[in-house]
């Protein structure tokens, strides 16, 4: 069942994350997986050397291929924002920009003074 669904519908690979990875690029990485496992089962210090420049070759393909996977990406963000700015479509518009901005990282945490109560202003924190 899981085969034909598979199939029928499709397997999308990666997290939502890395949306941004073409299908070359996963097909490399996929490569790249083999040839380390290739480097790391020989048996002969020669073949160990062959299959670790081999390796190293694959390695750098994906790390390009992965560079300019995300610069298209963002490339074409880019032109979706601006379209959608010149239909004056907001809504678009802020969810490109939140698509590439990323997750919010929230980094203020609270500081208690000595008699326990929240230190709220920058100043009264850098003084604790």
């Amino acid at each position: 069942m899981k085969a034909s669904a598979e199939t029928v519908i499709g397997c999308e690979r990666g997290t939502n994350r890395k949306r941004w990875i073409s299908d070359r690029t996963r097909n490399l990485i996929d490569d790249r997986k083999e040839a380390k496992k290739r480097k790391d089962q020989a048996f002969t210090r020669a073949r160990a050397q062959a299959e670790a420049v081999n390796y190293r070759k694959l390695d750098k393909e994906v790390k390009k291929s992965c560079k300019q996977d995300k610069k298209d990406w963002i490339e074409s963000k880019c032109t979706e924002a601006k379209e959608a700015a010149s239909r004056n479509d907001i809504r678009s518009l802020y969810g490109v920009v939140r698509q590439l901005k990323g997750a919010m990282d929230n980094t203020s945490v609270p500081i208690m003074a000595k008699d326990g109560r929240l230190l709220l202003t920058e100043s009264e924190q850098n003084l604790r």
